[in-house]
């Protein structure tokens, strides 16, 4: 089947208008996600939320917001199953996640 001139057209302005929309919702979503980010103001730590293994000796260094860092010593014990160490960004100064739950940060 051949194509004359005017369906030629009516293809690429359709092609265009496709990846124009395309474009536009990437920009828009990577616009709100910056939006979200350029407010964070702190970081907050929630060490031993597990606390299976007591005797650990943990290490928390917090520079935020340059490093933010945990070390447990003598995790290796049969007593228990695991430790949990957390932290979360936050826009109030820690007084809520910036971030829905699903993108906080565990160690």
């Amino acid at each position: 089947m051949k194509l004359y001139n005017g369906e030629r057209i009516m293809k690429f302005l359709h092609y265009c208008t496709y990846s124009a929309t395309l474009i536009g919702l990437g920009l828009m979503a990577a616009g709100s996600a910056s939006g979200q980010v350029s407010t964070i103001n702190s970081a907050v730590y929630t060490p031993r939320q597990f606390n299976d293994i007591p005797g650990t000796t943990l290490t928390v260094v917090s520079n935020y917001p340059s490093l933010i860092s945990f070390e447990e010593q003598n995790v290796s014990q049969p007593t228990g199953f695991a430790n949990r160490d957390s932290w979360h960004f936050s826009s109030d100064s820690g007084a809520s996640p910036a971030l829905a739950p699903e993108n906080l940060h565990s160690a």
